[in-house]
Formats: structure tokens, C-alpha cells, sequence
């Protein structure tokens, strides 16, 4: 059972650096000017690629786990919660690919918008464009909280 458990968190490890490395993709593909379709274009394949990885990296990881939850029978608070949270990077996993999608379908600026409103749903957070940089670096600003203390 050992064995099975390494192999899940190698896959684990492996399946969440594509889920991390997945929105630095679209950021790239926003700050691609509007006029270079080649370097668009490539941008979209890795990242179609390194989602059709990561999903082959789930299956194993989430199929080991299974493994492991059925072998031992773990019992407990702690395996509701973790079980909430692979819910969670699943959900993640494909709310990255409807945005690769909006990438791929409509374009580049409604796709910043959607990845925008979703941000901002989920976290509070809010982009903007660096206007004095020339408006070709998307900036992600943390939610605007009363702090306790004076900056």
C-alpha cells in the first residue's frame, strides 16, 4: 500500500503544477499583442496541451486515492474535508478549461473579461490594466479590506 500512496502523490503533486501553471498560460495569452496570431496561436496549444496533461494526471491521482480511501477505510472529520477539496480542484479543473475554450472561441479580450467577472466573483479580486505602462500588463489588485492597522 505504500507504493500505491507514492504514486498518488506523485500524481497529486504533478496534476496540481498543471492547475498552477494553467493561468499563467492565460495571462500570457492576454498580454499577446492583437497582431501576432503566431504567437497566439502557439500560446493555445501549450496550453490545450498542458490541460489534455493534467486531466491524464487526474484520473490516476483521483483513482489511487480511491484506492487508498477503499483500502484503509479511513474514517473521520479530516476525509470529509479532503474529500471537499478535490471537489474543489475538479471544479477548478474544468473552470480552467471553459477559459481555454473562451480563449479559443471568442477571443482574447472577452475572454480577459470573463476571467475578470469570475475573479471577482470568486475571490474578491479585481484586474486591471497598468495604464502607465502602456496598458500591456494585466495587474491583479487583493480585495479592497479594511486593514486593522494604517499602511
Amino acid at each position: 500500500m505504500l507504493w500505491i500512496k507514492a504514486f498518488h502523490i506523485v500524481f497529486v503533486a504533478s496534476w496540481f503544477a498543471c492547475l498552477f501553471y494553467l493561468p499563467r498560460m492565460f495571462v500570457n495569452l492576454v498580454q499577446v499583442p492583437s497582431d501576432s496570431h503566431a504567437e497566439r496561436e502557439r500560446l493555445l496549444l501549450m496550453a490545450r496541451k498542458l490541460y489534455r496533461f493534467g486531466s491524464l494526471l487526474m484520473l490516476p491521482a483521483l483513482a489511487l486515492g480511491l484506492w487508498l480511501w477503499l483500502g484503509y477505510g479511513f474514517n473521520g472529520g479530516w476525509l470529509y474535508a479532503k474529500l471537499a477539496l478535490v471537489i474543489v480542484a475538479i471544479g477548478y479543473h474544468h473552470a480552467c478549461r471553459s477559459l481555454l475554450r473562451g480563449f479559443e472561441q471568442v477571443g482574447r479580450k472577452t475572454a480577459f473579461r470573463a476571467l475578470v467577472s469570475r475573479l471577482q466573483r470568486v475571490g474578491g479580486a479585481a484586474l486591471h490594466r497598468d495604464r502607465a505602462a502602456g496598458g500591456g500588463e494585466a495587474v491583479l489588485i487583493a480585495p479592497r479590506r479594511s486593514l486593522p492597522f494604517a499602511p
